[in-house]
């Protein structure tokens, strides 16, 4: 899952939207089918983030929004990034 969210880092960096966004949605997939919580709140917010810049803001919002519903409240750090 660090590969996944290095490649969405990356792709925010360099503004590669599409090819970010094929990624992210790939490795939120993955994430899913684990079953880890963290790191499908974490790909959550990479895509969000990346939808953003491709001006999709209401599509990165929904992201947004359940990254935030899927972390504990008592998860500042995690909380924080989102």
């Amino acid at each position: 899952m660090a590969r996944y969210s290095e490649l969405g880092k990356v792709a925010i960096h360099g503004r590669q939207v599409e090819i970010g966004t094929a990624k992210l949605r790939l490795g939120l997939a993955y994430a899913e089918e684990l079953g880890d919580s963290l790191a499908i709140a974490r790909m959550l917010v990479l895509l969000g983030r990346l939808l953003t810049l491709g001006n999709r803001i209401t599509e990165a919002v929904a992201h947004f929004e359940r990254a935030h519903s899927m972390v504990s409240p008592d998860d500042r750090a995690t909380l924080n990034e989102i």
